[in-house]
Order: structure tokens, then C-alpha cells, then sequence
């Protein structure tokens, strides 16, 4: 597998970033099969037609005496018609395509459906440019950028199996400590994530009151309703001077020497101090 990032996104491909139209459509083609054969997924979940042939599509665009997009005829060559990953999209064949279809406005030609979900694939009689419609919007519709979409989702789906595969013929002792170092990570990210947080809530509270951008009662008030720990609060009254210490002790509200600093051992001298 390879990652590939293009215009800031990151693309996942097995192997090299398909080059062209064809090889795009092929590789999906048997991306598709492979989703059938090995991987669990259903033998209609993609079905693929035979290609048209030159002859077909000359005889079509004659006797409807209508000139197709050139992209829509490279998918007929390369299969007349297909229904893609359980319909997440449908290319129309030519015993299909043109249907009338109140979902596109007047001289628009319908070639294909997406996702189930409304959406539908026509392009301009007149100008031959494919667009998609979909709830009263319409937007621009290159072939290519969706069958590499559909081809990176494929391919994705693939490795996710193979992955899901080789997890489960491992032995359960090396699964059991698999699961025992992850979730060992998994702890240690959260504890450098919850210290992390507390630092920068103390330093930044610190810092606020030292400039006089909160007042001493806003303080304690944030000590009684539980904005922080018992842990926080002796950080922060460790950083702050004995005298200010003791004028602070005699603004807080007599709940919030009950809640706090009575189940505080080491305020127990701050109290005296300030009480003197």
C-alpha cells in the first residue's frame, strides 16, 4: 500500500496512484472481484458488463441521433453498464442510458445514479458536459475523479480485510498482549494529555491574577464550583506569595473551605496564618 497526498488529502492506494482512465477502471474491476473472492463480500456487490464495442456505440448515437460525452464512452468500451460496490454508484449501458427521469431537468441526458440516495448523473445535450443532480443542486461530474474515489475506496476496503485477516490468525496469548501494550498507550497519551491540560489551566490562572486580570473572589469561586482539582488548587496557591496567600484565605466563602481546603493537610498551616 502507498499514501498519496494530493491537494492536502491524503489518498490510500494499493500500490501507485492509478495513471490513467483505463488503468483506473481496470484495477476496480478486479478490486471488486478480489472484495467478492477473498474478502467476505457478496458476488453481486459489483457487477461489471461486458464492454461495448465500437459498433454498438456508433449504432446507438446514429439511431438516437445524439453524440455521447467522450468519457461516458470510455466506460461503455470498458464495461456497457455496471452497478459498483452495492450501488454506491451505477453507470447505465446503453439498453439504459437516456431514460426519462423526472429527478433532471429537459435536455439533459440521464447516464447513471449514485449512493441510492436520489442523486443522478445527466449531461448537457447540447454542450456534451456531464453534471450531477441532487436535491435541486446541480455540480460538475468528471468521471475520472469519481472512479478513483471508487477505486480508493476499494482498495481501502481490501487492505482493512487483509488487515482484519491477519489479526485473527494470530495465536490469543500474542493477541492478549497486543491489546495489553495498546491499551497501555492508550493510558499514557491520556495521562501527558490530562497533565498537559492541567499545566497550561494553573500557569494560565497564575498568570491572570498576577496581571489583575481576575480578582481574588473570582478565584475561590472557581475553587467552589470544582473548576479545579485539589491537586490544581495547591499548585496554584503554592505560586502565589504567604501574604497573598493569607488575604486570599479570608475571601473564600465558608462552603468553599469546607469543600476544599479543610481536606487539604498542607493548607492546614495557610490556615492558621491567615486566621492570625
Amino acid at each position: 500500500m502507498k499514501n498519496v497526498m494530493a491537494k492536502g488529502v491524503l489518498e490510500m492506494f494499493i500500490g501507485e496512484k492509478p495513471k490513467t482512465l483505463e488503468e483506473c477502471f481496470e484495477r476496480l474491476k478486479k478490486g471488486c472481484q478480489r472484495l467478492s473472492d477473498e474478502c467476505g463480500y457478496s458476488d453481486d456487490y459489483s457487477i461489471f458488463n461486458e464492454p461495448a464495442t465500437e459498433e454498438e456505440i456508433k449504432r446507438y448515437e446514429e439511431s438516437h441521433d445524439i453524440v455521447l460525452p467522450e468519457d461516458y464512452k470510455k466506460f461503455l468500451r470498458f464495461s456497457n453498464g455496471a452497478i459498483i460496490m452495492d450501488h454506491w454508484m451505477k453507470i447505465y449501458g446503453l439498453d439504459y442510458c437516456g431514460i426519462s427521469d423526472e429527478m433532471v431537468p429537459e435536455y439533459y441526458y440521464v447516464i447513471g445514479e449514485q449512493v441510492g440516495d436520489g442523486e443522478r448523473i445527466a449531461f448537457d445535450l447540447e454542450t456534451k458536459e456531464i453534471f450531477s443532480f441532487y436535491d435541486g443542486s446541480v455540480s460538475s461530474w468528471r468521471i475520472e475523479d469519481e472512479m478513483k474515489s471508487l477505486l480508493e475506496a476499494c482498495e481501502e476496503k481490501i487492505i482493512e480485510s487483509e488487515e482484519e485477516k491477519a489479526w485473527a490468525a494470530k495465536d490469543p496469548e500474542t493477541l492478549k498482549k497486543e491489546e495489553c501494550t495498546s491499551n497501555w498507550r492508550k493510558l499514557i497519551e491520556e495521562k501527558k494529555k490530562e497533565e498537559s491540560r492541567m499545566i497550561n489551566d494553573v500557569n494560565k490562572f497564575i498568570n491572570d491574577f498576577n496581571e489583575s486580570k481576575i480578582s481574588k473572589t473570582k478565584i475561590f469561586e472557581a475553587f467552589e464550583y470544582g473548576l479545579f482539582d485539589l491537586s490544581e488548587q495547591k499548585e496554584i496557591f503554592d505560586a502565589l506569595k504567604i501574604k497573598q496567600k493569607c488575604q486570599l484565605f479570608n475571601t473564600i466563602s465558608l462552603t468553599a473551605r469546607s469543600n476544599y481546603l479543610d481536606s487539604l493537610t498542607e493548607f492546614h498551616i495557610l490556615k492558621e496564618e491567615s486566621i492570625r
